[in-house]
């Protein structure tokens, strides 16, 4: 935001409200000698003092010793200012805040939604593969078909030309020694010996 808007801004927040609240301290303490003594001149006198102090610190005169106290409307005009200026701070403290907050909350959305992509990525993935094992498990189911229609083939073939019996011998002996361990074709091989 420019500078200019920030002064508008701070201006308009001392105007509006810190000058009412001041203006009806003001008139609570007229009312009320409390107010004026345990309120308005304790900070009154704490303002001067410090204000007075960063002064001489900053004209380089080092720390002063005394301060000399405040009559009551200096006092009420100082407590004036200085609620305004503490409204001012509360503003901009108050904005900052909801600025911090909004921010946050706007990278937990963000966060969220980072997550919730993942996980459908994730999930997507894991269809994906599943999909795959599937096309796998087909694919076999597949070629056990393709084999068994080829060995129905030859049984129809060798069975219209008068030929079953050998066929479906040679057949039988092929599945087995597909499905025999290795270890098992040894031994047949050293008993055939």
């Amino acid at each position: 935001m420019p500078l200019p808007l920030i002064k508008l801004f701070t201006l308009v927040g001392k105007q509006l409200i810190g000058k009412p609240i001041a203006n009806t301290i003001k008139r609570a303490a007229k009312k009320s000698p409390w107010v004026k003594t345990s309120v308005i001149m304790p900070v009154a006198q704490l303002y001067t003092r410090t204000t007075v102090q960063m002064r001489s610190y900053g004209l380089g005169l080092g720390k002063v010793q005394s301060v000399e106290p405040v009559s009551i409307d200096r006092a009420m005009d100082l407590f004036g200012d200085f609620i305004g200026e503490f409204t001012i701070l509360m503003f901009a403290v108050l904005a900052i805040y909801i600025e911090v907050s909004g921010r946050s909350r706007q990278n937990q959305k963000a966060e969220d939604a980072h997550e919730a992509f993942n996980d459908t990525i994730k999930s997507l993935n894991d269809k994906v593969e599943q999909l795959e094992l599937c096309v796998q498990k087909q694919e076999l189911e597949g070629k056990k078909v393709e084999e068994a229609l080829k060995n129905l083939n030859m049984t129809m073939y060798y069975s219209q030309h008068g030929i079953t019996s050998k066929v479906l011998a040679l057949t039988e002996e092929n599945n087995d020694a597909k499905h025999k361990k290795p270890t098992e074709k040894k031994k047949n091989v050293v008993k055939e010996e």
